[in-house]
């Protein structure tokens, strides 16, 4: 599809903003065309999280002509509030000091919202122009009223006008289509970036008091360590930030050349494989983990609930997951039909009924348990609504590369592999504390507090 040179100027513009996405940034202005040319009535843009999505559109919302709303979902989490901030950014009447923070006005009936959109677009200067919505973390609509999602991407039709509505998402289109007469909308994916592409990212925000290739050399060398566990951009630029003083310390002390690399990776090996085991936990702050960088380190196999004051940072089904690998490795797997089978006595007797854990099961250690043993458990504890198994198998594989879940013996059979927890009870009692969940309740031995 030509597009035009006042389009070709702005997708550049987008482009030296955006690197790694210029394969999108083109599709989404091929697809938008000219600011007056009819447009598609709405499109979907996916992607897993920090793909850039939401940076890409805000960008080419800036440099392309014509009037648009961004709205956050997650912000606008009501039908009323979805339809007032629409309106209030495309009249330009924002709620402010200025105006008593009445912004356009009230807005909560579909009906009303069609014709003040209509309204707003025939009482500008060129109401064929094109008028842009963008939806940002429009996965949360789901949770709104059925009809709402499928009005917004009818907006042209009911309207008349020309109308584009963008909906952004870490979710697939499959997952939004509820049976309301929703329109299918043209796809656009945005993959996970390669590691040339989250290096020219990251480099962009190199310190000046830093050479280029010194710079380089580290990002790179953190994708290699971390990439199998950790491929977000945003996360991997926080660990640059986070080790990047200990990379300079030899070299400031005059103790090591900027160019031997492989001195600098010696140096900081110990540091890469400490924070390897504690990749997006955030269980201290930056300034506490910059302090422990300047102290000794007493003992490099701390295991992962020794921490004062220890938090477990999961989505909210990893820690049940987790919770449901401690039980496989406590229990025996002939006690499971007793202790996860729905049973009749109330939670009153269920909480006076607490065991001694004999000493020798904790000399023994964690059992090892299957792949379909774990995600029983995990069903029988947790309802598991809104979870695939392939997004389960997804945040096993994260408590894995966490060191939290040990795989014992691996096979190509995806339900023939052993595993292992990695966490103490300490660490379990603290996490089902978390989330209010009576972990002594499930356990066939458990410890007494008494």
């Amino acid at each position: 599809m030509p597009v035009a040179p006042q389009v070709q100027a702005a997708a550049a513009a987008v482009v030296a903003q955006c690197p790694g996405r210029e394969e999108q940034i083109e599709q989404l202005f091929s697809l938008l065309g000219a600011p007056e040319a009819p447009t598609l009535p709405c499109l979907h843009i996916y992607g897993a999280t920090a793909t850039g999505k939401s940076h890409v559109m805000r960008t080419l919302l800036e440099a392309y002509p014509g009037r648009h709303a961004m709205i956050n979902c997650i912000e606008s989490y009501s039908q009323r509030l979805v339809f007032e901030h629409t309106l209030n950014l495309l009249a330009g009447e924002e709620p402010s000091e200025a105006n008593g923070y009445s912004g356009h006005g009230r807005c909560d009936h579909p009906s009303t919202f069609v014709d003040s959109l209509r309204d707003i677009i025939d009482q500008r200067a060129a109401p064929t122009a094109k008028t842009l919505i963008v939806l940002d973390h429009s996965d949360r609509l789901r949770d709104q009223k059925p009809t709402l999602l499928a009005l917004l991407l009818r907006l042209q039709e009911l309207t008349r006008r020309n109308v584009c509505v963008v909906s952004i998402s870490h979710i697939v289109w499959e997952k939004f289509e509820c049976g309301t007469g929703m329109v299918e909308p043209l796809r656009v994916p945005f993959p996970a970036y390669n590691r040339r592409n989250t290096v020219r990212i990251i480099t962009l925000h190199r310190p000046a008091n830093v050479e280029a290739q010194l710079f380089q050399r580290f990002v790179e060398l953190l994708w290699d360590v971390f990439h199998g566990p950790c491929r977000v951009v945003t996360e991997l630029g926080h660990l640059v930030t986070l080790l990047l003083p200990k990379w300079l310390e030899p070299i400031q002390s005059g103790e090591l050349q900027p160019h031997n690399f492989s001195a600098l990776f010696q140096r900081i090996k110990p540091v890469l494989q400490k924070q390897l085991t504690r990749l997006y936990l955030r269980d201290v702050s930056t300034v506490e983990w910059a302090g422990a960088l300047q102290a000794p380190e007493a003992n490099a196999t701390e295991s992962v609930g020794a921490a004062s004051g220890f938090r477990l940072d999961l989505p909210y089904h990893a820690k049940y997951l987790l919770l449901a690998a401690y039980l496989a490795s406590s229990n025996p797997p002939r006690a499971d039909l007793r202790l996860f089978a729905k049973r009749r006595q109330s939670k009153k007797a269920k909480r006076g009924t607490v065991v001694h854990m004999h000493e020798s099961q904790t000399l023994k250690g964690p059992r090892q348990f299957t792949l379909d043993r774990l995600l029983a458990i995990f069903h029988s504890i947790h309802d598991g609504i809104g979870t695939s198994t392939s997004e389960l198998l997804v945040q096993i594989q994260t408590l894995i590369s966490l060191r939290m879940l040990h795989q014992v013996r691996a096979s190509n059979l995806l339900d023939d592999g052993k595993y292992k927890v990695g966490i103490d009870y300490s660490t379990a009692r603290a996490l089902a504390q978390s989330i209010d969940f009576d972990l002594n309740a499930y356990l066939y031995e458990a410890v007494s507090t008494v």
